[in-house]
């Protein structure tokens, strides 16, 4: 990794747009939403590799949510097995 990849890197992580849409697609996600990157990037065709990694990001976080919140569901009520 360059130093150029660095600071592009971080010139990406203080991008409003970027900022804005993480936090649009988190809750599209938690809603349930199906969320295409398509549709972002025809908004912004400049960003098109940042949100092609942010969404991949926020699906695999949502996929992460979605099955720890379904052991939960699975384990009877009062089970702590596996609860620190």
């Amino acid at each position: 990794m360059t130093d150029h990849d660095d600071n592009d890197r971080s010139s990406e992580a203080d991008d409003p747009v970027l900022a804005g849409l993480a936090e649009q697609v988190t809750r599209r996600l938690q809603a349930g939403e199906r969320v295409d990157a398509d549709d972002y990037i025809d908004r912004y065709p400049a960003r098109a590799g940042s949100i092609r990694g942010l969404l991949s990001v926020l699906h695999e976080l949502a996929a992460l949510g979605r099955s720890i919140a379904g052991r939960r569901q699975a384990r009877p009520e009062g089970d702590t097995k596996g609860r620190p």
